[in-house]
């Protein structure tokens, strides 16, 4: 198996990401061997779901992946969009998902810099996802 098929499974959505490059050589055939104490790089995601990456006051930055719908997020109506409010019990809420936290990626896609196209990807992002049970 190659190192970016072994990517490309822990990952679970095919896309590629900077860790490439800290795997072994794609020549070899056989996946390494972990060490005890070693962690995967990347963490497998949900099998289905919309992942949003904000970006924290502090400016660290954080992936939360959101599984039904509604969110239960309010957003700024200017870019960048801005978390204003989070309904309590929310799917957002669950997430622990803050106000003034920034949007900066959806489904791991950078957000548009135009308004309306920034809201049609948060909306096309969620469109497919199961609504919350109560």
């Amino acid at each position: 198996m190659s190192g970016q098929l072994l990517l490309n499974e822990l990952r679970g959505d095919g896309n590629t990401v900077e860790e490439v490059a800290a795997l072994p050589s794609l020549a070899s055939d056989t996946p390494p061997t972990p060490k005890a104490a070693e962690k995967p790089a990347v963490e497998a995601p949900p099998s289905s779901g919309a992942s949003f990456t904000f970006r924290l006051p502090d400016n660290t930055s954080k992936e939360v992946f959101f599984t039904a719908k509604p969110l239960g997020l309010d957003f700024s109506k200017s870019i960048p969009m801005i978390v204003k409010a989070v309904k309590k019990d929310s799917v957002a809420d669950e997430a622990a998902v803050q106000a003034k936290w920034v949007v900066t990626h959806v489904k791991g896609q950078e957000m548009p810099t135009d308004l309306r196209d920034a809201m049609t990807a948060i909306l096309m992002a969620v469109k497919d996802l199961p609504s919350k049970k109560e």
